[in-house]
């Protein structure tokens, strides 16, 4: 394609051409950098936001569980400081179920591992109802002076709990005076934990320090009992470590964007999943978009391609045109010079013959003259000889006349 040349074809067309190549090397440009570099980009960034976002809120669970239940834990201990500080422990015990709804029980055992008193908000207990701790794990723990947390059960209605043995102590070095006992039911540690709404499919769930399934949405999960310890996110919870996000199959073979927060001191969970189709979505209709944007580019460079052969077409025609033009100028132009110097010849023979005619019409002229005047002179001789021959008719008529006036007189005379 020349850019510079003659302008014998449309008016601007080379500058048409530089804008039509601009605006089709624009597009392609622009449709590399949305499809392979921006759009690429963008998916990942829309999938990171969705991760970082559910990490966040998962981390946002796990702190509220874990600070809910050491909230719970550093009251419990202050209670049992109380009741080793008091002789009557009961006040505390009553008030420390009503201001702990969590709290459903509270037992005291003495460190032969005996229940001496159990405390309820809901029912007594008889003496006959007291239990003996001795040979259980949580005692022999309690009673070294460690804190022991059991892992979480339920009761028959469903509840989740755990169970929390501690000494009875003044203070942290001195010897158990006796153990302190709680039932603390977990439902207010994540109840709000399990409302968070992640989209329309994520799910928030509590696993503890075995991968056992201890909390969701939907209660009927946990009572099964079902182990999540294949799942990618359970085993790096467990060490207490966060799980940055994956795409896997769930226990009930969905494909989820799945991360984790531990909750440390407990050694347990929160696994926030979201459907990988519901985190994809944006990114899939951006791509749509784009290959929307890229089939529009495509029929619009078309277009301008077919615009471009249509104007090349045009002007090469007009080319050939203004060139026959041109020619058919110049053919006339030629004829045009040769006409005149025919003209100018014949105009030069023309007056050149003017002028013999001229001459031979002076010539002539002197000619006739002459002769018009040899002419003249011969009428007038011509008319005087006239003249004379009517003179001479009239002298002969008259004599005539005579002759026959005396021709009668010679008859008679005779």
């Amino acid at each position: 394609m020349v850019l510079f040349r003659d302008e014998k074809g449309i008016p601007g067309i080379n500058f048409l051409y530089l804008i039509i190549g601009l605006v089709i090397l624009g597009l392609m440009v622009i449709n590399i950098g949305v499809n392979l570099i921006w759009l690429g980009v963008f998916a990942e960034k829309l999938k990171e936001r969705a991760i970082n976002y559910e990490i966040a809120e998962a981390k946002r669970g796990a702190e509220s569980i874990e600070k809910f239940i050491e909230v719970e834990i550093n009251d419990i201990k202050k209670l049992s400081q109380d009741i080793a500080t008091v002789k009557d422990s009961e006040f505390f015990i009553e008030r420390f179920l009503k201001e702990h709804p969590a709290i459903k029980e509270i037992s005291i055992i003495n460190l032969d591992g005996l229940e001496e008193k159990r405390y309820s908000r809901e029912r007594y207990f008889t003496k006959k109802e007291l239990r003996d701790f001795s040979f259980l794990e949580e005692f022999e723990k309690a009673k070294k002076g460690e804190v022991f947390i059991s892992k979480v059960d339920f009761t028959e209605k469903g509840e989740p709990f755990i169970k929390i043995s501690l000494p009875i102590r003044k203070l942290e070095n001195e010897k158990p005076q006796a153990i302190l006992r709680i039932i603390f039911h977990l439902r207010g540690a994540w109840e709000h934990v399990l409302e968070m709404k992640i989209g329309k499919t994520g799910r928030v769930s509590v696993i503890d320090d075995k991968g056992m399934l201890i909390a969701d949405p939907q209660p009927s999960r946990v009572l099964k009992k079902i182990n999540l310890l294949t799942l990618p996110p359970t085993k790096t919870l467990i060490k207490g470590e966060v799980f940055e996000g994956a795409k896997y199959f769930n226990e009930k073979g969905i494909e989820v964007f799945g991360v984790g927060a531990p909750i440390k001191n407990l050694r347990w969970g929160v696994i926030v999943e979201q459907d990988a189709a519901e985190v994809e979505a944006l990114a899939k209709e951006v791509a749509i978009f784009a290959t929307a944007f890229l089939i529009a580019t495509i029929i619009v460079i078309g277009l301008l391609i077919l615009l471009l052969f249509t104007l090349r077409r045009a002007d090469q025609d007009l080319i050939k045109k203004s060139l026959a033009l041109e020619k058919r100028t110049q053919e006339l132009e030629e004829a045009k010079a040769s006409l005149e110097i025919k003209v100018k010849a014949r105009t030069k023979e023309l007056e050149e013959l003017t002028k013999s005619l001229d001459e031979q019409v002076k010539e002539k002229t002197k000619e006739l003259q002459k002769k018009l005047e040899e002419l003249e002179k011969f009428h007038k001789v011509a008319i005087g000889r006239e003249l004379k021959m009517i003179e001479l008719k009239k002298e002969i008529k008259r004599l005539k006349e005579e002759l026959e006036k005396l021709k009668p007189r010679t008859k008679t005379s005779e």
